[in-house]
């Protein structure tokens, strides 16, 4: 297997098995902070680094990159711009109706939130593509105009 990051240096390290006799998830918790990871949580562990290292950074950047542009690329005079990074994007309005965007939003299965009543925050599954947050792009502008009624 391979190896994955130390939180504390950034050097490559493994997990390390080593003896814990821990019965309760909190001091499974402490063991794998202080190296000492009974088997299952190293191997947990372990598992989470290789995805890390298989380049999921990489595509939350891609496609949080993409969305951010596709949103501002609509040129809608509501929207003011996108903030965040990542896939962690708050979508700036120039009016305070996100609540109202929200519950349409929600009305049609998509999850997001309203922060403040001039921002909608959209944090989407880490796994997501591009053609998945096609459609919420595409009806960003007329959840907006429904707002105007």
């Amino acid at each position: 297997r391979r190896s994955g990051y130390s939180v504390s240096s950034g050097e490559r390290k493994r997990m390390m098995v080593k003896p814990c006799a821990c019965d309760d998830p909190a001091g499974v918790a402490r063991a794998v902070l202080l190296g000492r990871a009974p088997p299952v949580a190293a191997a947990a562990g372990n598992a989470v680094l290789d995805v890390l290292e298989d380049g999921l950074l990489a595509h939350v950047h891609r496609v949080g990159d993409w969305f951010a542009a596709a949103v501002t690329g609509l040129h809608h005079p509501d929207v003011a711009g996108v903030r965040g990074a990542g896939l962690l994007r708050g979508i700036v309005l120039n009016r305070e109706v996100a609540p109202r965007v929200v519950e349409l939003a929600l009305s049609q299965g998509w999850v997001l939130n309203a922060p403040r009543p001039d921002v909608l925050r959209v944090a989407p599954p880490l796994i997501i593509r591009e053609a998945d947050l096609e459609p919420f792009v595409n009806a960003l502008p007329g959840w907006l105009e429904r707002t105007d009624a």
